[in-house]
């Protein structure tokens, strides 16, 4: 693995420590000032929200003050952020402490997202044709490795040492990838000025964008969903304490990794609509086992395999989504560059990661206060099943004819053939 990809996956790996932490922390000082499941899932949730909404202005923003200084300045916010939570332990009144998570939530929201377009732009353009698929897809298994090792980081720590230590100590230790932004062969921060101030953001959200766009949403909502209410649910019915049940957010990110090591053999024999509907239907599946509901067996190993399912549903989507984004905007207006085409579908995919990212826990928090958690994992599968039939509507014909192929000819067939913004058929 070159250097330059090990430095942006160790930056995307802090970056997911950095959002977990609260995970598991919150929900105990929530206790202490009566916070409702619902609130704290939108003290969870208004990080993407602030991260979706700066998203569009990201590719003006770069090209005004640079690349690197962006990824510098955005680092060092996003390390302030995470050592300001630690102080929340001496807030006693409930509406400053409300005050303060937004303030500070939305300020960590913002400077995470200019780091996570980059990021991805970054792999993206410093990625071979052949690397392309795998440096994509373990570039998201390393955020989401950040993300569950955090909440691990932080239940030992908290163990040891109280809530403090753990947002100090991730704070300080984020300066580390801090420093090796100067490592990075980023040349001509300017180079794509001319073109992000011609381009219309959203002209791109045609029907066939939007139809890509909602997996990727549905997806997020299906792996934070349960943030809110998985720790009290573990502890509740299966009597398992905090540390123990920080290891269930492992599931997610371990079933990403072993099915992306087939990504490649899935996406050659299915092509990307029928590996994104495959995607979908996982959720479908999993999200039922996560409770798990009656007719499931009432053991862990039912909710270790819907985690697992929930996970696993990422790889087939979240790699063939920005394959398809590139073929659309492409599409849309070919005059444009490589790499202003990359910044574009990073940023449309980060908006619908951030859009999931704060859809579910807002949505799980909700339901399972009102409800109960059983019905947040109810209609999670009912979500997953919507979603993948309005996507086998749209590619109904492609999908059908790839199904059809497969049953005549078999596996073990290159189908296609992925090439960073498009696909190529092979005959």
């Amino acid at each position: 693995m070159r250097f330059e990809i090990l430095i942006i996956f160790i930056i995307n790996g802090f970056v997911g420590i950095g959002y977990s932490l609260i995970a598991t922390l919150f929900p105990i000082l929530g206790k202490q000032i009566n916070l409702s499941e619902s609130l704290l899932g939108w003290i969870i949730s208004i990080y993407s929200l602030s991260n979706f909404l700066i998203t569009p202005f990201i590719p003006n923003l770069i090209s005004k003050i640079g690349k690197r200084k962006s990824f510098k300045y955005s680092l060092i916010i996003s390390s302030l952020s995470l050592i300001s939570y630690g102080f929340f332990k001496f807030i006693y009144s409930f509406y400053i402490f409300i005050f303060l998570s937004f303030l500070i939530r939305i300020i960590h929201g913002m400077a995470s997202s200019i780091v996570g377009n980059l990021v991805l732009s970054l792999l993206i353009s410093l990625s071979t044709p052949e690397e392309l698929t795998t440096n994509v897809g373990y570039n998201d298994i390393v955020w989401s490795l950040g993300f569950s090792i955090g909440p691990i980081i932080s239940s030992f720590l908290y163990h040891f040492f109280g809530f403090c230590i753990p947002f100090f100590f991730i704070g300080l230790i984020f300066y580390i990838p801090i420093y090796y932004i100067q490592y990075l062969n980023i040349n001509n921060d300017n180079a794509n000025n001319i073109d992000n101030k011609n381009i219309k953001f959203f002209s791109f959200f045609n029907l066939e964008m939007i139809i890509n766009f909602i997996p990727a949403i549905i997806f997020q909502i299906s792996n934070s969903y349960f943030f809110p209410s998985l720790i009290y649910h573990l502890n509740s019915k299966w009597n398992l304490n905090i540390e123990k049940s920080s290891l269930f957010f492992m599931l997610t990110i371990i079933g990403y990794f072993i099915t992306l090591q087939f990504l490649n053999k899935i996406l050659q024999n299915c092509g990307l609509e029928l590996t994104i509907l495959l995607g979908q239907i996982l959720i479908f599946i999993g999200a039922p086992f996560v409770y798990p509901i009656k007719i499931l067996p009432q053991t862990i190993i039912s909710i270790i395999i819907g985690l697992f399912l929930l996970g696993a549903s990422g790889s087939l989507i979240c790699v063939p989504v920005i394959m398809q984004y590139g073929t659309i905007i492409s599409k849309i207006n070919n005059l444009l560059n490589d790499s202003t085409i990359n910044d574009i579908a990073s940023a449309i995919f980060n908006i619908a990661i951030n859009s999931g990212d704060f859809i579910g826990p807002v949505f799980g928090g909700f339901v399972s206060t009102k409800y109960g958690f059983f019905y947040s994992n109810v209609y999670m599968s009912i979500i997953g099943l919507i979603s993948s039939f309005l996507f086998f509507c749209y590619y109904s014909r492609n999908i059908m004819e790839v199904i059809k192929d497969i049953f005549n000819n078999g596996f073990n067939k290159i189908r296609y053939y992925e090439n960073k913004n498009q696909l190529e058929t092979l005959n």
